[in-house]
């Protein structure tokens, strides 16, 4: 990430617009920069506009929103700052900017206005807080703690970091690197591995409750056991004989009662028969009765047709009369209608013309006239209206001219009472400018005071190191030497087990033989499913020869069922024209009679008559039994054809599933001839065992090469551990000896820095107390008292008096203008009010003369037309002329359909006089019919022919009772014989005799004695199995839950393992160890720094210590100095390469091209700043570009390209080169 460019406006004391290109000359061609200026003049206010811009705080302030805002410059009403940066080649725009209401400096503070924006195509990217900030993040990869630790460098913090207790250093760490995540998954195995405990505590208590059945307890219930299933076999064999004596008992008891009620039944079937013949015979005599039925019928039918057409033509006559009388009275009715329709026209035509040549002309006039007095009415209230406000308006003028004249008097009174406000005014910024610097110079003061404590405590702190260290190299030496010794033991170990392959050597073999593994059990997979679909595909091939076979069989038995098929229907179809035949001589047989000719051959001898009719030809049984015959061949045929497409299917399926399984086995031997090559031992792929004999083998070499390798590897890591031990005792006591000779140097330097800071803090008082002197002379001067406390509220104060002064001076001026205003108004109404009452009484005048000659009109109307309505009078000579035509045509109307129905019933009699004669004709014809059947048929008469005919529901029943009382007989029959029979076999039955000694009462008590006891020894079976079953799974739940118990303490095994490793109830323990990672790298970091800086110095863990650092000399053989033993410079040095190394740390994302540092330079000696800007140098040689803050001289001259921030005098505002300005 790199910072292009930079405006801002209105920041702190830097006034105005102002705009900074870091792209541009001189910046571009030297990355290096010094920001200059006195003490407060702003040069820290440019990092706070970075920050504002990119992220919305600044490390000062913090967030600034609407409420806390105290950036904004003094007396101004807006304030912004944008940068333009650089992330992986692509540009940003990040634009920040806050604004006071209605643009005025008091106004109250608005919300921000954020923009985040793509440089070359000005793509807005974001413009909510929110989501800028996000944006940002992902963008750079550096929230705002991580750019104020990676891009902001503050020499003074980090030197607090490089001194800091441990505690506060792990803090610093996990904050800056995001390893907070480490104190989180510490917690979290504690918690897992206390919740382990409890459950595993559980389990061991819940094994020690179980109880089991003793082993003598157990086997005197297995022999109980088994002598109840000999006495329940003995039991159920008795029983069961006794369940066939007593259904044997019940059946024939059973039998012998359906006898009885059998022979009962066909008595009684019979019996009703003789009771119903009369109703038999009554059915007999009615069947010739029915034959002559049509006959009797047809003639009914025509004589009651004949009265009917009588009727009518009577009814036809009367009807024409009356017809005819009505067509005379509408005619007469028509004409006088025609007559009255006539005058009511001439009456209409004499109205219309009074109403056009005379009455409409004098309504026209009248209406214009009432309109003209509408409307000069209406102006009259318009004007009466106008002349009211203009008096109204008039009096409240006058009114408000008094109201204005008293507040100028006392506007004018209060500017007088506080002329003073009007001097202070243009001083207030200035003050507040002077407050803020005394402000800023007392806690610098304090800083000062507050240093020359540490540096006085830092003296003593060396005196008691310079002791501990002493003693501390008196006890490492003997160690050293012992060391020295346990490592010539070690290095024999290791080259003895050197002698079976290094461990290069071995990790070779390993992964090869792993490779070797690999690739075998795949082939192993691909043998074992080559195998399984071989097999398969053998199976199915058996099955597709016994399907062709099958299939060539029910085809052979399909073609024959299908010729079946076609001979048979053959035969039905000719069966069935020959019963059509049948069916239709049927129907002329059914009409012969004795003495009436045949309708076919016109004889009247009928010897069919004297045979009988057949009831049912022996052809339709012959066509019934065919058709049936074929019904169930073509079922057959239906199913075989089933049979051959499930078959022709599956065969199908089988063909598929066969070509699918050559394929997938071609696949797998062509995997299997590409890999096998690559085997040390080749195997076969069809022998099943050559995969997993080499597996084998191969597990067998990779466990002896894994052995082999962890010995070796083991003697190694001791020789490491024994070789590192020795030397880092060896250097700590070449640290110890450096670190002594130093301290006697640090010692001086503590002293002369306590002197120096002495000096500084008693300067610097004395310059606050006369700055201070000054500011309440001049606030003394002006009248007003100098605030001892409180200065802000005093401030507030003024401004609230000026403000009331400036608005009540604005205030003065806008009355008198608007007393000018209001007497202007007032003559100007008065003039209004004059013309408006001379134009009123114009206008009533003109509304008097139109009245008069409304009324003069008016009067001619009357004579005219008298109070009549025009509309009125034409609708009611309308209606009635069309009245009186609707009349005319309903009668004319009326006499055409009189007309057409007289016409109408001559016609209809004419025709029922026709109707009547053939009517008479055909009764005739029919009543001969009848009397002629009548005479030959058996009946006397018609009264005999009639009482032997039956209704058609007493026929039904008649009928129905022959059928009913015919079944009853052949079912009483059928039963009886069945009954007679199965109690014969019965009586036959082999044990008949004995089961038949005892009765049913003795042999259903034995049952119930056999049963109780079978009952008994059936509980007591059931008690013994479920004492047996629990006991049983009681032993199996135990051997189940020691196994549970056994399975979870493996688990709880691991878990307390991760535990002692990394868990701890608060997080320490993992915490600690990723921040000792973290520390690491941020060294090895800062001493990559430190040789680019100045190669003296390196830092370094103190063994066994946690988080404390230390600092080796190399000029001084190495030599282990405590970080707090450091001079000003070297600390500013290794504390600088701190900053840069947690800068990188930070950055990891994101790389970091600009650099700002503030303060830390004011404290170094001139050979300490020369190495501080000679690393500097070798910094910006790399290509990023330095910024550095600092007023000291010998930094001015050896950075040429400076950024100079210039006070003015006594405005508490600064200002940056003109060719800065925007």
């Amino acid at each position: 990430m790199k910072i292009l460019s930079l405006r801002f406006k209105n920041l702190n004391s830097l006034k105005g617009e102002w705009k900074i290109d870091f792209t541009q000359a001189p910046f571009n061609d030297n990355g290096l920069f010094a920001i200059t200026g006195s003490t407060g003049a702003g040069k820290t206010t440019l990092l706070d506009a970075i920050c504002l811009a990119i992220y919305h705080k600044t490390p000062r302030l913090g967030l600034l929103t609407p409420s806390n805002n105290e950036v904004m410059t003094r007396g101004e009403a807006e304030c912004l700052s944008e940068v333009e940066f650089d992330v992986k080649g692509k540009a940003y725009r990040a634009f920040w900017s806050m604004r006071r209401s209605h643009g005025k400096s008091d106004g109250n503070l608005q919300a921000a206005v954020v923009e985040l924006a793509e440089v070359e195509n000005n793509k807005i990217i974001a413009s909510q807080a929110k989501k800028k900030l996000e944006v940002v993040e992902q963008v750079t990869g550096l929230d705002f703690d991580r750019f104020t630790k990676s891009m902001m460098l503050s020499q003074g913090q980090f030197a607090a970091f490089l001194n800091a207790k441990e505690s506060e250093r792990a803090e610093l760490l996990e904050e800056l690197t995001g390893t907070e995540i480490y104190g989180l998954i510490s917690e979290r195995v504690h918690q897992h591995w206390s919740e382990s405990k409890q459950k595993m505590v559980a389990l061991e208590s819940k094994a020690q409750g179980v109880q089991l059945l003793s082993a003598e307890y157990c086997s005197e219930l297995k022999a109980e056991l088994d002598s109840l299933v000999t006495l329940q076999s003995d039991a159920k064999l008795s029983k069961q004989q006794l369940d066939m004596s007593i259904r044997w008992k019940n059946d024939k008891a059973s039998l012998e009662n359906e006898l009885q009620s059998a022979e009962v039944a066909l008595e009684s079937a019979q019996k009703s028969q003789l009771e119903s013949q009369n109703d038999l015979d009554k059915l007999s005599f009615s069947e010739p009765a029915e034959r002559l039925q049509p006959l009797y019928s047809k003639c009914t039918e025509l004589n009651q047709s004949h009265s009917q057409q009588q009727l009518e033509i009577t009814g036809l006559t009367r009807e024409t009369t009356e017809l005819e009388e009505a067509f005379q009275s509408l005619n007469q009715k028509l004409d006088e209608s025609q007559q009255a329709l006539v005058n009511a026209k001439k009456e209409q035509h004499d109205l219309e013309d009074l109403i056009t040549q005379t009455v409409l002309p004098l309504d026209n006039q009248m209406e214009q006239l009432a309109n003209k007095i509408q409307t000069e009415s209406k102006s009259v209230a318009q004007s009466e209206a106008k002349l009211n406000d203009v008096q109204e308006e008039l009096k409240r003028i006058e009114l408000l001219a008094v109201s204005q004249s008293n507040e100028l008097r006392n506007t004018e009174l209060f500017l007088k009472q506080n002329e003073t406000l009007a001097q202070v005014a243009p001083n207030l910024e200035k003050w507040k400018v002077q407050t803020s610097l005394i402000q800023n110079q007392w806690q610098e003061s304090q800083h000062l005071i507050q240093k020359l404590k540490q540096a006085e405590s830092e003296f003593s702190e060396h005196t008691r190191k310079k002791s501990q260290l002493e003693s501390e190299k008196s006890q490492l030496t003997p160690t050293y030497l012992e060391l020295n010794d346990e490592e010539t033991k070690a290095t024999a170990a290791f080259q003895a087990l050197c002698q079976n392959g290094t461990v290069e050597n071995l990790e070779s073999d390993l992964e090869r033989l792993n490779q070797q593994l690999i690739l075998t059990l795949q082939l192993q997979h691909s043998q074992e499913r080559w195998s399984e679909l071989n097999s398969e595909k053998r199976n199915i091939d058996q099955e597709r020869d016994k399907q062709k076979s099958d299939l060539a069989v029910l085809l052979t038995q399909r073609d024959n069922m299908r010729a079946q098929y076609k001979s048979q229907n053959q035969l039905v179809q000719s069966l069935h024209q020959l019963v059509s035949q049948e069916e239709h001589l049927a129907v002329y047989r059914a009409q012969l009679s004795p003495d009436t000719p045949c309708p076919l051959c016109g004889g009247l001898e009928h010897p069919i008559l004297e045979n009988g009719i057949e009831a049912l030809p022996e052809t339709v049984s012959k066509k019934s039994e065919a058709e049936k015959q074929l019904e169930e061949i073509k079922q057959s045929g239906e199913a075989l054809s089933v049979q051959v497409s499930t078959l022709e299917r599956h065969q199908k399926e089988n063909q598929e599933k066969a070509d699918s399984l050559q394929v997938e086995l071609g696949k797998i031997a062509s995997e299997w001839y590409q890999k096998v090559p690559n085997l040390e031992v080749p195997i076969s792929i069809e022998d099943t065992n050559s995969a997993m004999n080499a597996v084998r083998g191969l597990e067998q070499r990779i466990t002896f090469t894994k052995t082999h390798l962890l010995q070796n590897k083991s003697a190694f890591k001791e020789l490491e551990q024994t070789q590192k031990r020795k030397n880092d005792l060896s250097e700590k006591l070449q640290q110890l000896d450096g670190r002594l000779q130093l301290l006697d140097k640090d010692l001086q330097m503590s002293e002369s820095m306590t002197k120096e800071l002495l000096a500084r803090s008693q300067g610097l008082t004395k310059e606050t107390q006369t700055a201070e002197n000054e500011f309440k002379h001049q606030v003394e001067s002006l009248g007003l008292s100098f605030p001892s406390q409180n200065t802000q509220q005093w401030f507030d104060g003024l401004e609230k008096q000026i403000s009331e002064y400036q608005q009540s001076s604005q205030k003065l001026e806008e009355l008198k203008q608007s007393i000018a205003v209001t007497q202007s108004h007032s003559d100007t109404l008065a003039k209004q009010k004059v013309e408006l009452s001379n134009e009123l009484n114009v206008q009533l005048q003109q509304v008097k003369d139109t009245e008069h000659a409304l009324t003069a009109v008016k009067s001619k109307r009357f004579e005219a037309f008298k109070d009549k309505v025009v509309t009125n009078e034409r609708n009611q000579i309308r209606e009635k002329v069309t009245t009186l035509d609707s009349l005319h045509k309903s009668v004319d109307g009326q006499l055409k359909l009189s007309q057409e129905k007289l016409a109408n019933a001559l016609g209809k009699k004419s025709t029922l006089i026709t109707n009547l004669d053939v009517t008479e004709k055909s009764l005739k014809e029919a009543e001969h019919s009848w009397l002629t059947a009548l005479e030959i048929s058996p009946f006397e008469n018609t009264e005999a022919y009639q009482a032997a005919l039956l209704a058609e529901d007493e026929k039904g029943r008649l009928k129905a009772l022959q059928q009913s009382l015919s079944h009853a007989i052949t079912q009483s029959q059928t039963l009886l014989e069945s009954c007679k029979k199965k109690l014969s076999e019965m009586n036959e039955h082999v044990n008949a005799p004995e089961w038949d000694k005892d009765s049913l009462e003795a042999l259903t008590f034995k049952l119930e004695e056999v049963q109780q006891a079978l009952d008994l020894r059936t509980k007591r079976e059931g008690e013994i199995n479920q004492e047996l079953a629990s006991d049983q799974q009681r032993r199996n739940d135990q051997a189940a839950f020691f196994e549970e118990i056994e399975s979870y303490r493996v688990v709880y095994d691991d878990i307390q393992y991760l535990h002692s490793m990394i868990g701890s109830q608060k997080g320490d323990k993992f915490r600690k160890f990723a921040q000792g990672l973290t520390l690491d790298n941020l060294i090895h970091l800062a001493n990559k720094q430190l040789s680019r800086l100045y190669g003296r110095y390196q830092l370094q863990r103190k063994q066994g210590e946690g988080l404390e650092l230390s600092v080796l000399d190399l000029w001084q053989g190495d030599s282990e100095r405590d970080t707090k033993t450091l001079s000003g410079g070297e600390s500013f040095l290794v504390s600088l390469a701190l900053a840069l190394a947690l800068s990188d740390l930070v950055s990891h994302k994101t790389s970091i091209d600009s650099l700002f540092l503030d303060e830390g330079f004011g404290t170094l000696d001139a050979q300490t700043l020369d190495i501080a800007l000679d690393a500097l140098d070798s910094l910006n040689a790399s290509g990023k570009m330095i910024g550095v803050i600092s007023h000291i001289e010998a930094m001015k001259e050896r950075i040429p390209v400076q950024l100079k921030v210039s006070k003015k005098s006594g405005l508490g505002i600064s200002e940056l080169a003109s060719e800065y300005r925007v």
